[in-house]
C-alpha cells in the first residue's frame, strides 16, 4: 500500500532532481523511495554518523551543472559549523 509523504526541500534541489528524473524516465517519488530503501538496508551496517551520506553516494549520476561534492560539503558545514 502506498502512502503520501509531504517534504520540505529547497526549490533548487527539487528542480535538479526533477530534471534528473525526467532525463532517466522515472518520477521523483521513485528516486525518494529508492533512497529510503537503500538507507534502511544500510542502517544496520554502518556507523550512525555516516549512514545518510554513504547511502546517498551513487544514487544520482553527476550532472554537468551540479557539483554534488561541493553541495554535500556545504550542507555538512551548515549543519556542523
Amino acid at each position: 500500500m502506498n502512502m503520501k509523504l509531504t517534504l520540505s526541500i529547497k526549490k533548487s534541489v527539487i528542480e535538479g532532481a526533477e530534471k534528473y528524473a525526467s532525463e532517466k524516465g522515472i518520477n521523483l517519488s521513485e528516486i525518494v523511495e529508492t533512497y529510503l530503501v537503500k538507507l534502511a538496508k544500510n542502517q544496520e551496517h554502518e556507523p550512525s554518523s555516516q549512514k545518510g551520506i554513504r547511502s546517498l553516494k551513487g544514487i544520482l549520476k553527476n550532472s554537468e551543472d551540479v557539483d554534488y561534492k561541493k553541495t554535500i560539503e556545504e550542507e555538512i558545514f551548515k549543519k556542523h559549523g
